[in-house]
């Protein structure tokens, strides 16, 4: 998860704006400025730059749980349980897909040893 301290937000805000220059629909970026925004306590600019990077990229578990918190914050308890929710779904299904394919290489030989 991105973490951001005071004195580099502005920094940082900056080069992900222009990474928005060259790719307006990059993902990563609308949801790191969201994260931002949240923590700068600009809610409902954290909520839509979130909100765009879902539409970009639904599967982006650090959006929906930072929007699920941002809708906490700001008393909208439903939307930020379909978040919470949302996120969980996600982490639930990146485990299981990290578990397929450690079980996949746990079927792939090893180098015989060298002579």
């Amino acid at each position: 998860m991105l973490e951001l301290h005071a004195n580099n937000w502005n920094a940082v805000n900056s080069n992900l704006r222009r990474v928005l220059d060259h790719n307006s629909r990059h993902a990563g970026a609308l949801a790191a400025l969201g994260r931002i925004a949240f923590q700068q306590k600009h809610y409902p600019e954290a909520i839509e730059l979130l909100r765009q990077a879902i539409v970009i990229e639904d599967t982006l578990r650090e959006a929906h749980y930072n929007r699920a918190l941002t809708y906490a914050r700001i008393g909208r308890k439903t939307e930020a349980q379909e978040e919470f929710q949302r996120a969980t779904q996600l982490d639930r299904e990146d485990t299981e897909n990290r578990g397929r394919v450690g079980n996949r290489l746990d079927l792939v030989p090893a180098d015989p040893p060298s002579q």
